[in-house]
């Protein structure tokens, strides 16, 4: 299966699948804050920006992967609720931020209830409270 990636996104492409861009991690976050916190070694190499980026989003799908796989819904998500991107860019930037900080004073509360509002929306899903748009598997 061939995955055509819009030319805003081309410096996102992952191996495997993702279910966000960078573009989606900087709507949330803004392109400030990524840049930023991907330049873990203040150099602003924007290839070593790229990677790390990539290997949040990476980190972050494989979390909804790990977390959906004994759930009712067929994964990988496709095509990806929107629902999912908005939580997976919202992880991404959380995982950014913890590598970046320097210490654990160093927490940010937007930061931190990015992490809580993914708890609460899988807490939604798992009760049948909230069904998102997606595939359901064949039982």
């Amino acid at each position: 299966m061939t995955n055509i990636i819009p030319l805003e996104d081309f410096n996102s492409v992952l191996i495997g699948h993702s279910y966000c861009s960078r573009t989606d991690m900087e709507r949330r976050w803004g392109r400030k804050c990524i840049q930023m916190w991907a330049d873990i070694d203040n150099d602003g190499d924007e290839t070593k920006i790229s990677e790390q980026i990539a290997w949040a989003i990476t980190c972050a799908t494989s979390q909804i992967d790990a977390d959906f796989a004994s759930s009712i819904y067929r994964i990988p998500f496709n095509p990806v609720p929107t629902e999912v991107r908005k939580h997976v860019a919202a992880l991404a930037g959380v995982q950014l931020f913890k590598c970046r900080a320097m210490s654990a004073t160093n927490d940010s509360p937007t930061v931190r209830m990015a992490e809580v509002e993914y708890e609460e929306w899988k807490i939604r899903i798992f009760s049948g409270i909230e069904i998102p748009n997606a595939i359901r598997r064949n039982k």
